[in-house]
């Protein structure tokens, strides 16, 4: 279902997640592991990572 809104928050995160049956040999198929490395990477690159709390 879609649903149309306006948010007017600003700096906030939002997380988009799918489910995927039988999903551990797509990534496979895919050779997706690295892209999941790559982001790891940037999250812990970036000096103020999502989570930190000052």
């Amino acid at each position: 279902m879609r649903v149309r809104r306006k948010y007017e928050d600003k700096e906030v995160v939002y997380f988009c997640t799918f489910t995927c049956y039988n999903w551990l040999p797509l990534f496979e198929l895919t050779d997706f592991y690295n892209e999941v490395y790559k982001w790891f990477d940037i999250y812990f690159a970036a000096e103020s990572p999502v989570g930190d709390s000052e």
